[in-house]
């Protein structure tokens, strides 16, 4: 009782020059602080990112989307062994992975890698990677019922495959395969609640049409066609969404010397039919990137991206009936990316004023001595005692701190917490004495600090967290 009084005067005696420097001075930081963007208006943090990809320079950018472009969650670069051609994304449960893949470019044999991505948009651990006989220029991921696959098919001998992907994000058996007469460089996913189809897009010209194709993927991973047809022009790039359960997806074709780019919606009935045309229309200008998503506000958007010299891209609303709303937002990129996709992003991480008042249902009636603030002093985090798949990134992050690698986080590292942290254990099976709670702004590589049970750090905030972490462990 007595070490305990003790300790509370110290942590009142550290928090009053806090309090009162952030009172004399709210906003010290100037220039220095950066606009993460608005947070999503879900309370529950159910949001959406973008993962970019240009692949000339193995370079990815993840940046929260909704009816605009917000803050930068990563940005990074592959090493030259990591020259990815074609790259999808899948889900395995609750978890989210990224497969790439590439042809003979740095290699004799075609390589495949694929690896874990999380709610934060970081970059997890590489679960699976290997080689398949043949390059596959069309990849792409989806999901039937519980299971998930990967189809894909080259376009040199029209040999096409599909491949299970087991929990873990491991690459399973192949549940079908054959040799198709053309090769179909659209293949495009639709989810349905209670079943999945794909759309094929032939690029073989018959007389000025191109033949197209919906099939059923069951889910034991074999393909069953329910509707085919023709179009009298090679669409694309395309992209599936949901409005009110009904799905569409959207198309769109080069534009050529005597007309624009041509632009659909079509709607594609729930027994795998092709329904109605909902919409369309001409754009002067060619967005051969483009993705769909459902946004923090609960709404559909389309994301289209140019590859000239301006690296221009849109965001328009989705509307019912499968109708193109109006345009919500604009902007340039510094580099062209030719695919992006969905990651499920929990904009929570978003929060740097109320994050711990977020946490407050995982932190319980927990004491003090059972949290431990990583980035203050040793906090047992450099002791391999958990398990857990984000453990080696975090203790990667407090020695990079600790040997003064400032540039290794980017300015806008944002809030990272383990949200399954209460169920930990130990590398031996049993739950940890301390819960650990991983904040990267506790570990900013700016001046902007975070609020923390109401504060505004500044200058004192990493001493301030060092001295409770060493108080905290002393403690029995």
């Amino acid at each position: 009782m007595k070490y305990t009084l003790k300790a509370m005067i110290v942590i009142l005696a550290l928090i009053m020059p806090i309090m009162l420097a952030c009172s004399d001075n709210d906003d010290s930081d100037g220039d220095d602080s950066v606009d993460d963007g608005p947070v999503g208006g879900d309370p529950e943090g159910d949001g959406t990112a973008l993962f970019l990809y240009r692949k000339d320079f193995n370079y990815y950018l993840g940046v929260h989307a909704y009816s605009d472009l917000g803050a930068e969650l990563l940005r990074g670069l592959w090493s030259e062994d990591h020259a990815w051609e074609q790259m999808t994304k899948f889900d395995v449960g609750d978890e989210q992975y990224i497969m790439a893949h590439r042809n003979t470019y740095h290699t004799d044999t075609n390589a495949w890698w694929i690896q874990q991505i999380y709610s934060t948009v970081d970059l997890g651990p590489v679960t699976d990677s290997g080689t398949w006989s043949h390059h596959f220029d069309t990849l792409v991921g989806c999901k039937s019922g519980v299971n998930s696959f990967v189809f894909g098919q080259n376009s040199d001998n029209k040999y096409w495959f599909i491949q299970q992907v087991l929990p873990g994000g491991k690459l399973g058996n192949q549940t079908s395969s054959g040799t198709w007469h053309d090769y179909y460089p659209v293949a495009v996913p639709l989810e349905m609640h209670d079943r999945t189809y794909i759309y094929f897009q032939s690029s073989t010209d018959e007389s000025s049409q191109y033949y197209w194709f919906i099939a059923r993927l069951s889910e034991d991973g074999h393909l069953h066609q329910t509707d085919d047809g023709y179009w009298n022009n090679l669409y694309h790039a395309h992209t599936a969404f949901e409005l009110d359960g009904m799905w569409y997806f959207f198309g769109i074709r080069k534009p050529t010397a005597h007309q624009e780019g041509v632009w659909f919606i079509q709607h594609v009935l729930h027994a795998g039919t092709m329904g109605a045309q909902t919409d369309g229309g001409t754009w002067e200008l060619y967005y051969p990137t483009v993705a769909s998503y459902v946004a923090d506000d609960g709404k559909p958007y389309l994301f289209v991206h140019r590859n000239n010299d301006d690296y221009s891209w849109k965001i328009y609303e989705l509307r019912d009936g499968g109708k193109l709303g109006g345009q919500t937002s604009s902007g340039k990129l510094e580099d062209y990316y030719e695919h992006a996709f969905p990651i499920d992003f929990n904009t929570l991480f978003l929060h740097d004023d109320d994050w711990m008042s977020a946490m407050n249902s995982v932190i319980g009636d927990r004491k003090l001595t059972s949290i431990t603030l990583p980035g203050s002093h040793d906090a047992g985090v450099n002791k391999p005692v958990l398990s857990s798949p984000q453990l080696p990134r975090l203790r990667q992050l407090v020695q990079h701190h600790r040997a003064g690698h400032r540039h290794h986080r980017p300015a806008r590292a944002r809030i990272t917490l383990l949200r399954h942290t209460p169920l930990l254990r130990r590398s031996d099976g049993r739950r940890p004495d301390q819960m650990v709670i991983l904040a990267h702004r506790t570990l900013r590589y700016h001046r902007r600090r975070p609020n923390l049970a109401g504060l505004q750090w500044r200058t004192h905030g990493r001493r301030f967290l060092r001295h409770l972490g060493l108080l905290f462990r002393r403690r029995p």
